[in-house]
């Protein structure tokens, strides 16, 4: 099937909020079922997870720590949420259930950019941490890196992991502009699938891993491009 294009893609309204004093930045994600979407907000006063029902109705504060929560990422199952808090002197991640209840730490001492990225099938919790990106299975808390770019002096600024955690995609920035690179866990080389002028963000493997969309400017507005896994052109959307 021909990749879709502007002319084959409508943009449909799913939800919204209204943005509070202190949010500057909120990152959204949706279950798996696509029927609810987590956030953090700071309404309450605090930057707390919060679900809101992609058909309507009002959001559900679900963690009532007082500390900084941000980056929600569900489970596979969609029955749980992990994120990142930061409380005090110690930057973790933590996780609890999409109804509220108790919040249990998974792992601790990451620095303050920490951010999940996506929790599979298997157990692993993907996250990045300032350049490098990192697992930790969340049953038995052990941690893995998976990059060494920090050593390397390369500046990677968004990361993406595929949805059965076989690969990741990364956005880097280089001499000459922005470069969006995939590579296969295990194996060392990355291959350049997209490149801009202006830098790449916002990263997302579609369901079948088989594509990734991300942002990028163009003409001096950011958009919103799909790039299959081998170097094709991409599509804008």
């Amino acid at each position: 099937a021909d990749s879709p294009g502007t002319t084959s893609m409508r943009t449909v309204g799913i939800t919204s909020w209204s943005s509070v004093a202190g949010e500057t930045y909120v990152a959204a994600s949706f279950s798996p079922d696509s029927k609810m979407v987590a956030f953090a907000s700071t309404r309450s006063g605090n930057s707390e997870i919060c679900i809101k029902q992609t058909t309507g109705g009002d959001p559900i504060q679900i963690t009532r720590n007082g500390f900084y929560n941000q980056f929600p990422v569900w489970s596979p199952n969609g029955q749980e949420l992990t994120y990142f808090s930061r409380r005090g002197e110690n930057n973790g991640i933590w996780r609890v259930a999409f109804t509220g209840g108790q919040e249990t730490q998974i792992t601790s001492g990451i620095g303050s950019s920490g951010r999940p990225i996506r929790w599979c099938a298997d157990g692993k919790i993907y996250f990045q941490d300032a350049f490098d990106l990192f697992s930790i299975d969340e049953k038995s808390g052990e941690r893995k890196r998976l990059t060494m770019f920090e050593e390397q002096s390369v500046r990677t600024r968004a990361y993406a992991v595929a949805p059965d955690g076989a690969s990741f995609a990364v956005s880097i920035r280089e001499s000459t502009g922005w470069s969006l690179k995939a590579q296969s866990f295990g194996q060392s080389e990355l291959k350049t699938i997209a490149a801009s002028k202006d830098q790449i963000d916002r990263i997302a493997f579609d369901p079948a891993g088989s594509a990734i969309y991300y942002s990028a400017g163009l003409d001096g507005v950011t958009q919103i491009f799909r790039v299959g896994e081998k170097p094709d052109a991409p599509v804008q959307i």
